[in-house]
């Protein structure tokens, strides 16, 4: 059977359940939440553990050693129930023979320590290459069952300070707010978030979004992260009605929580500006134009218009706002003689 068939094709019956939390698979040297061991012994064992699940029935991934260690590999013993296929540490796919919860033990890896490893080596878990989504896949209890992109663990050997860290796969995810202000109808404006992996393992999860005015540009869909790597996200808010929207961009993995959105629909206006207008009153009505292009600026939204008098406006302004324009009486110039 080949392993490119992932884990549907492996997968036995199991009693319907709906999705839940995928969860992470996770390598230990005790406990499901135990993630650092000192190599003192001649025999090491590394346990892989998925925990997190609200019910998951299999799992595809890989282990993977960094390079300075003192081991050599031993073998690997599935837990009762469990059958594989492949190569645990260079991909396999993991049937648990029933639906599992939270800390289910999947397997134990076996190394003959020769050495002492170095301080703050480290396992990780991190995609089986032959994985079509390219990231840790975890098979559900659903009938048939549904694959998901799910995060992996990592284990610090001999660990120091510099490389302490938490059990669970770590996210950074900045800015968690995207605040787009007020944005005139039927325009559109972008903002952006990045999401990353600082520690190790693998942070996998999907971008999605499901709000009116609200759309992923770029960024969207599974993701699978590992060390250092990061993936940044575009969103659009392109607002019809007038009004305070909000959205929740849902990232899909318990570690890395999601992304507020908020956004004001207004109508467009026309702003007006006359540099004879020198004794005010300045609110940027035809009949109470601003003065300066920059009050107009800072006044409008994106989509806005803004129409200028003829004259040499001695103002230095940096534009990032989509708006329309205009002159009126003449020639307009900006930014001195």
């Amino acid at each position: 059977m080949k392993r490119t068939l992932c884990v549907a094709a492996i997968l036995v019956s199991v009693a319907s359940m709906a999705a839940g939390s995928t969860g992470y698979i996770a390598v230990s040297s005790t406990s499901p939440d135990q993630c650092i061991l000192y190599d003192t012994v001649a025999l090491v064992a590394v346990y892989i553990f998925h925990n997190d699940t609200d019910g998951a029935t299999g799992s595809q991934f890989r282990v993977e050693l960094s390079g300075d260690f003192g081991w050599s590999y031993a073998g690997f013993e599935p837990a009762p129930g469990v059958t594989y296929v492949g190569d645990p540490l260079a991909g396999a796919a993991y049937n648990y023979g029933g639906c599992q919860v939270d800390g289910f033990l999947i397997g134990t890896l076996y190394y003959l320590r020769s050495g002492l490893s170095g301080p703050c080596e480290y396992v990780q878990v991190l995609a089986d290459p032959v994985a079509p989504s390219g990231a840790i896949v975890v098979a559900d209890c659903s009938v048939p069952p549904n694959e998901m992109n799910a995060s992996g663990g990592v284990m610090f050997i001999n660990p120091t300070p510099d490389c302490d860290h938490p059990c669970t796969p770590t996210c950074d995810v900045a800015p968690t707010v995207l605040d787009f202000g007020e944005v005139a109808l039927n325009q559109a404006k972008y903002m952006s978030f990045t999401i990353k992996n600082p520690v190790g393992g693998t942070v996998g999860g999907t971008v999605s979004e499901s709000c009116d005015y609200y759309s992923i540009d770029s960024g969207d869909g599974p993701f699978s992260l590992v060390l250092e790597e990061s993936l940044e996200v575009s969103v659009r808010f392109e607002p019809v009605l007038e009004g305070t929207f909000a959205c929740a961009i849902s990232l899909g993995s318990p570690y890395c929580g999601e992304v507020s959105c908020t956004g004001v629909g207004v109508p467009r206006t026309t702003w007006y500006v006359d540099l004879a207008n020198v004794s005010g009153p300045w609110d940027g009505s035809p009949a109470r134009p601003f003065q300066f292009v920059a009050e107009a600026y800072a006044a409008a939204a994106a989509g806005d218009s803004i129409i200028i008098h003829a004259g040499v406006y001695s103002e230095n302004i940096i534009m990032t706002k989509q708006l329309r324009i205009e002159s009126e009486g003449g020639v307009v110039r900006i930014g001195g003689p």
